[in-house]
C-alpha cells in the first residue's frame, strides 16, 4: 500500500490537486449533495467529529464544576465547623446577659 501511495504521489502535481478541488467545488455549487458533503467534510471536518469534541468539552466542564462544587462544599462544612464554637459562645453570653437583666 505504501508503495502504491508513493507512486501516486510521484504522479500527482499541485496543479492536478487544484484541478480536482476546483471540479469538486463546481459540482458542489451545481447542487451535487455528495460533492457538497465531501467538500464541507474536508474543509470543516465531519460533524460527528465536532460533536465528539463538543461532548468532550462538556464532560471536562462538568468534571471541573464538580471539583469546584466539592471544594466549596468542603470549605463551607469546614467554615461552619469553625464558626460553631463562636456562635455557641455568643449565644451563651447572650443568655447570661438576659439572665442578669431578668434578675434586676
Amino acid at each position: 500500500m505504501a508503495e502504491l501511495r508513493a507512486k501516486m504521489l510521484e504522479r500527482v502535481t499541485p496543479d492536478d490537486i487544484a484541478a480536482v478541488v476546483e471540479a469538486l467545488v463546481n459540482k458542489a455549487k451545481s447542487g451535487d449533495t455528495a460533492a457538497m458533503k465531501l467538500l464541507l467534510d474536508r474543509v470543516f471536518g465531519r460533524v460527528a467529529d465536532h460533536d465528539a469534541a463538543a461532548e468532550e468539552d462538556r464532560a471536562e466542564i462538568v468534571a471541573l464544576q464538580r471539583v469546584v462544587w466539592r471544594a466549596h462544599a468542603e470549605e463551607s462544612a469546614e467554615q461552619i465547623a469553625l464558626e460553631r464554637p463562636i456562635r455557641e459562645a455568643e449565644q451563651g453570653r447572650m443568655l447570661a446577659t438576659r439572665a442578669r437583666l431578668a434578675r434586676m
